[in-house]
């Protein structure tokens, strides 16, 4: 494997800066404000959004990046850095009804860079010593990867309509899926092995 660290620090900056993102969108939803005139319920998963897509998974990106990483993981992290950007700029565009293939480009961009993540902790998973910690990655990694599939699905919902997923259906499943099928048992990997 061919490591390189430029990558990886890179991935846990991210983490960083999109954190207070995400902090940002929480405190206007509790205090009842609506950036840009967003439902609560728009706001709220904002918040989510960027503490997930935007800390968790650049995070998780980054500790992995410290195990490999060659071209492709690189190509993964760079991608994935920006996607968690462009899916924003998508919804925003959306909202104000703007063409509906940018907020398709954006979520195709965050959906595959993250199925590539999803797909370095199965390869972690099969590689790796520590078997709970193995375990713990891949159950993690198919989560991730079943749950951006969600996300992709959706993103082409101009494309083709899929009457199941809506907003509601959407946080309950593609939600769950990321919050405790991936960073949960993906953390509880990494903290096994740090």
């Amino acid at each position: 494997w061919c490591k390189d660290t430029q990558a990886a620090t890179l991935s846990l900056l991210a983490a960083s800066v999109y954190l207070p993102v995400g902090a940002a969108w929480g405190f206007a939803d509790r205090l009842g404000f609506q950036p840009f005139d967003f439902s609560p319920t728009i706001t709220l998963l904002t918040a989510v959004h960027f503490h997930y897509a935007g800390f968790v998974l650049p995070l998780m990106l980054g500790l992995a990046l410290r195990e490999f990483t060659c071209l492709l993981d690189k190509f993964i992290a760079w991608v994935t850095i920006l996607g968690i950007s462009l899916v924003a700029v998508g919804i925003m565009t959306t909202h104000f009804q703007l063409p509906s293939f940018i907020e398709l480009v954006a979520a195709t961009v965050m959906a595959l860079s993250a199925m590539g993540v999803g797909m370095m902790h199965l390869n972690l998973a099969w590689r790796h010593r520590d078997r709970p910690a193995a375990w713990w990655w891949a159950f993690s990694g198919l989560a991730l990867i079943l749950g951006m599939s969600l996300a992709f699905c959706y993103g082409w919902r101009s494309v083709f309509v899929i009457e199941a997923l809506t907003i509601p259906w959407m946080y309950a499943v593609h939600g769950t899926l990321n919050a405790i099928g991936f960073a949960i048992p993906g953390l509880l990997g990494w903290m096994r092995t740090e």
